[in-house]
C-alpha cells in the first residue's frame, strides 16, 4: 500500500517539476476586440510558443499592454522559428500577424546560441508579410559568432513585412549589442 502511494507521488513529482509547461501554460486568447494582449513575459512565451506551434496569427493584432523583462531567459528562442533558403526559407514558423508595442519596452533580450548560420535570431525570428510597430527593445545582448541572420527586433523579415517606429539601445547607459559573422542589424538581421 504505501508502495503504490509513494509511486504515485513520485508520478505527479515528475509531472510538476519535469513537465511544468503542460500544466502551467498561460493561454493567450483574444480580448473582444480580437486582439491577443501581452501583458507579461509569461504571455510572450506563450505568444512565442503559440507561433512556434504554427499559429502565424495572419491577420491577427498582438498588443503589448506593459514593458517586459526578459532578463531571466539566459537564452531565448525566437518567436516564429525558421532557416534561410536563398531569398525564401524551410523548417519555418514564420510570424504573420502585427504586433503592436504601443510604445512600451521589452528589455533584457539574450541569444547567444544559434542552431546553424543561416537560423534567424532576433525578438523575432521569421516575420513573413506580417508587422512589427511601435516597440523598443534595451540591454539587448545578442552574440552569435556563427551566425549569418540576426537582428534586435527581427532576424529575417520578407514577403512585404515590415519594421516601424522600433527602436533598439535608446539610453546613453544602453550596451545593447547584436554581433554575429554577418547579416546582422540593430533593427533587422
Amino acid at each position: 500500500m504505501k508502495k503504490r502511494i509513494l509511486a504515485k507521488i513520485m508520478a505527479l513529482m515528475m509531472i510538476i517539476f519535469i513537465f511544468p509547461t503542460y500544466i502551467f501554460a498561460v493561454e493567450l486568447s483574444p480580448d473582444s476586440n480580437g486582439e491577443y494582449i501581452i501583458a507579461s513575459a509569461e504571455d510572450l512565451v506563450a505568444f512565442r510558443e503559440m507561433v512556434n506551434g504554427g499559429n502565424t496569427f495572419e491577420g491577427k493584432t498582438i498588443l503589448l499592454s506593459n514593458n517586459i523583462d526578459l532578463s531571466a531567459e539566459s537564452n531565448w528562442t525566437p518567436i516564429g522559428t525558421g532557416t534561410r533558403d536563398g531569398a525564401g526559407y524551410k523548417n519555418a514558423n514564420p510570424f504573420r500577424g502585427t504586433f503592436y508595442g504601443d510604445g512600451h519596452t521589452i528589455s533584457g533580450l539574450t541569444i547567444n546560441a544559434t542552431n546553424e548560420a543561416d537560423y534567424a535570431i532576433g525578438l523575432f525570428g521569421i516575420v513573413a508579410g506580417g508587422q512589427i510597430k511601435d516597440l523598443t527593445l534595451t540591454n539587448v545582448t545578442i552574440n552569435v559568432p556563427t551566425s549569418e541572420m540576426a537582428g534586435g527586433i527581427v532576424g529575417m523579415l520578407c514577403e512585404g513585412g515590415t519594421v516601424g517606429n522600433c527602436t533598439i539601445g535608446t539610453a546613453d547607459s544602453d550596451s545593447s549589442q547584436v554581433a554575429a559573422a554577418r547579416g546582422n542589424g540593430g533593427i533587422v538581421g
